[in-house]
């Protein structure tokens, strides 16, 4: 999964595996005791209503926090289910240099899962923040009743954007350098240069009346980097934008002309 959808403003603390976007099914068939996987596809918003819900959509990791950092989720469904957890890079390698404490938990209904991230190495850079995906799997449990009669099972699983942030970096993070965003334009490609040491991702972007896709925000602007989206020639007049920030929730609008 390349892209994560990003948390909306004002929504909840607790956003569900049913109603995030970034869903994937896996179908297991449970026969004789061995499990076969037999597809995946996208899960629609509509097809759950009870599942995992995940403390934030985004996780911020401070080098300063020497014993690592906390994520929290809660099964508040009626199942049990086996909760994998492990740290990716972007480009989908899993080995990135961070361990998801604990890696593998039974979670009955109801229950609450704290895990602990812990750095384990790695040469990252020490003048922008560095990020992966925190990616989660949920299997629900298979009953004694179940085991052999081919039944399907459905897996979920869903990766949140976790951001390292070495130690020297503005402490207002996201909301100090929103206004140092900047817009130009060649032709129908508008461009954002991002001079500070943060991942910028957009929750809103509009050129005059042009209001930009939010399919097409999911795309960041790296730190000290840039990031460009195709627009209309019609598409004229000021530039208006919010960013998201640590708690997932927008910044303040900028306008540039």
């Amino acid at each position: 999964m390349s892209n994560i959808n990003e948390k909306t403003p004002r929504e909840s603390s607790f956003l569900s595996f049913a109603l995030c976007t970034g869903f994937y099914r896996i179908f297991l068939v449970s026969v004789c005791g061995f499990v076969f996987l037999i597809g995946c596809g996208t899960v629609s918003q509509a097809a759950l209503i009870e599942g995992i819900q995940l403390g934030s959509m985004r996780v911020v990791y401070p080098e300063a926090n020497k014993n690592g950092t906390k994520f929290s989720l809660m099964n508040t469904s009626k199942n049990t289910f086996l909760m994998q957890s492990w740290i990716r890079m972007l480009d989908g390698e899993d080995k990135a240099p961070f361990i998801v404490l604990p890696p593998l938990k039974r979670v009955d209904p109801q229950e609450r899962l704290n895990l602990r991230i812990l750095r384990t190495g790695g040469n990252l850079p020490e003048d922008r923040e560095s990020v992966f995906y925190l990616t989660m799997r949920a299997v629900p449990t298979i009953s004694a009743k179940q085991e052999g009669t081919g039944v399907v099972t459905l897996v979920l699983q869903n990766s949140i954007k976790l951001f390292y942030r070495p130690q020297g970096l503005p402490k207002d993070g996201i909301n100090a350098v929103a206004h140092k965003l900047q817009f130009t334009r060649n032709g129908n490609q508008l461009t954002a240069i991002n001079p500070s040491p943060f991942y910028l991702t957009l929750s809103h972007l509009a050129v005059g009346p042009y209001l930009l896709d939010k399919d097409k925000l999911q795309l960041m602007v790296p730190p000290k980097g840039q990031q460009s989206w195709q627009i209309p020639s019609s598409a004229r007049g000021e530039v208006r934008w919010k960013l998201i920030d640590e708690m997932g929730e927008s910044t303040q609008e900028q306008r540039q002309l």
